[in-house]
């Protein structure tokens, strides 16, 4: 079982995106502050993180940035409903609002999140 780290401060999202990898069968934990997030990766190993850029106490890009140097083998996607740069680091997909979607994600078959990475 996929173990995922959604971390974003709207609840919505937490829920929606929590249901559907549940439904997936993936192992969910959702936290709603970069401080939460960290603490949750510091403990426990995840393949997938989905972090939200402007969380309320740090931005997700630093927390990918520590993600990627104590889990290298995890899976980063950054969410925000904001126009950003497409300089990744080691984000493996940004997805904005508007649905664009920067990175290394398979998209001829993708309906299952858990499968859409190489």
């Amino acid at each position: 079982m996929k173990k995922i780290l959604v971390a974003d401060d709207e609840l919505l999202i937490l829920y929606a995106l929590s249901k559907a990898l549940r439904c997936a069968q993936a192992d969910v934990k959702t936290v709603r502050t970069g401080k939460d997030a960290l603490r949750e990766i510091k403990d426990h190993c995840f393949d997938l993180c989905f972090l939200d850029i402007y969380l309320p106490d740090m931005s997700g890009l630093d927390i990918a940035n520590i993600v990627k140097k104590t889990a290298p083998e995890t899976n980063i996607i950054v969410m925000t409903a904001s126009e950003i740069d497409t300089d990744r680091g080691g984000v493996s997909v940004i997805l904005t609002q508007r649905g664009t979607a920067f990175g290394r994600m398979r998209t001829a078959s993708c309906r299952n999140p858990l499968t859409c990475f190489r």
